[in-house]
């Protein structure tokens, strides 16, 4: 991941390397930035075109990265809900927008850092719950079943003691 370009700390960054790449008019080398930095491609062709004076702004920038580090590590199910928690919170703190572009910050690190909380915090589940399910009742054979996810509140804290400390 970010293995052309690297992984750049700033929405200026991007732009400044997006700059470089426009005064020599290669429009391929452009979109190849937008594509390793979740970019959308029209932005690639409007900043070359002019009809965009910057290629991102701190918060589509942000965003960007989400995007790519989403697709990088396949996420699905409730992982991609966790980061729709982050998209939002970018999307009203321009703090979180900066730190979730930094290069020392990652998605996978966030949401070990949730996943890390959820298993020490997990409860056990009950044995009549389990009764009712089909494939965890049978996996199990009768031993203990526990569960762990951190809640909406925990989340937001962890979000920002990951990214904005």
């Amino acid at each position: 991941m970010f293995e052309r370009f690297g992984n750049l700390d700033t929405a200026d960054a991007i732009n400044k390397v997006a700059e470089e790449i426009k005064a020599t008019g290669d429009e391929e080398k452009l979109k190849a930035l937008c594509e390793e930095n979740g970019i959308d491609q029209e932005d690639a062709e409007d900043y070359m075109d002019g009809v965009l004076d910057e290629l991102v702004t701190p918060l589509s920038a942000a965003l960007g990265k989400l995007r790519a580090e989403e697709a990088y590590l396949k996420l699905g199910g409730i992982l991609t809900d966790w980061v729709d928690e982050l998209r939002n919170e970018c999307i009203n703190d321009e703090k979180m927008q900066q730190a979730v572009r930094s290069s020392s910050k990652e998605l996978a690190g966030y949401i070990a850092a949730l996943a890390e909380n959820g298993y020490e915090n997990r409860c056990v589940v009950s044995p009549a719950i389990v009764k009712q399910t089909k494939t965890i009742n049978k996996l199990l054979n009768g031993h203990e079943f526990s569960i762990g996810v951190p809640d909406k509140a925990t989340r937001l804290q962890l979000m920002k003691d990951y990214y904005l400390s």
